[in-house]
């Protein structure tokens, strides 16, 4: 079998319609990339337990015999996508190879210009018919497309580590001060609001509970060392006093700090003078 490009097209799916492909999915004897040009909604194959959240600008990648359903959420007013179906072994070999993967069956694109254009022109010339034409040079762009499309997912995902290391390294500064999130997120280059919804989504937790984690973790450090005293480490770690410190340490951490040092083999301090 020689590899080709079999059909390609548009698709334009508006807030009344009804998602053709209904609720149980579809197997494909071919390989297929969908690209998300407008709208959101999800993606979900057989060898995941739910489904993965897509948006404008991402790369689904359609393999055979894999079931698979996507589509807009009823919410959302509107879906609009470009697809291209290919097969044969030059495919099967970026499949042995990597470059399409099964357990990665979505690339965010960052919604990249180029790539958008590229994957228009190529869609147009499959309509056209100008794969009979110039097979060759169209499956060097069709290699080209998924080839990029790798190289722009991974640059999303470093732009993402990226913002995360930059968020949690700011938000684990001064802890014995009060911090502005909204000075915090323009360093990300978001806005507060963005700033806080992205942290929750990608950490799991709040910007002000992962700063509170990471104070008990340095007061737990300095309950490791005895010349420190409960109202010490009260002030390093930014709690209004020993008792909120006490308070907070036992109910994130479940035991107080008295209790934790006893464990350590450390007699508890008072507030008194360092020795």
């Amino acid at each position: 079998m020689r590899s080709h490009i079999e059909i390609a097209g548009n698709i334009r799916v508006k807030g009344h319609a009804e998602w053709p492909e209904g609720l149980i999915g579809r197997d494909l004897e071919a390989y297929a990339l969908v690209l998300l040009e407008a709208g959101a909604g999800y993606y979900w194959d057989e060898s995941l337990e739910t489904g993965i959240e897509v948006q404008a600008g991402d790369i689904l990648v359609l393999f055979p015999g894999l079931r698979h359903r996507y589509g807009r959420r009823k919410q959302d007013p509107l879906w609009s996508e470009r697809y291209l179906v290919f097969n044969g072994p030059i495919f099967k070999e970026l499949e042995r190879d990597g470059l399409i993967n099964r357990n990665q069956p979505v690339l965010h694109t960052h919604n990249d210009n180029d790539y958008r254009l590229a994957f228009a022109r190529l869609v147009n010339d499959v309509l056209a018919g100008h794969q009979h034409i110039y097979p060759h040079q169209m499956l060097g762009q069709m290699h080209q497309l998924i080839i990029q499309a790798n190289s722009l997912h991974h640059q999303h995902l470093q732009r993402q580590l990226d913002w995360r290391e930059q968020a949690c390294a700011a938000l684990g500064e001064q802890l014995q001060h009060e911090i502005s999130l909204q000075r915090i997120a323009e360093q990300c280059g978001c806005s507060e609001q963005t700033f806080r919804k992205r942290f929750r989504k990608e950490l799991g937790l709040a910007p002000q509970q992962f700063r509170l984690q990471r104070r008990l973790d340095h007061a737990q450090e300095l309950l490791m060392d005895s010349h420190y005293n409960l109202s010490d480490i009260a002030d390093a770690c930014g709690f209004c006093d020993q008792y909120q410190f006490s308070r907070m340490f036992k109910r994130h951490r479940g035991k107080s700090p008295g209790t934790f040092r006893k464990e350590q083999g450390l007699s508890p301090r008072t507030p008194s003078a360092r020795a």
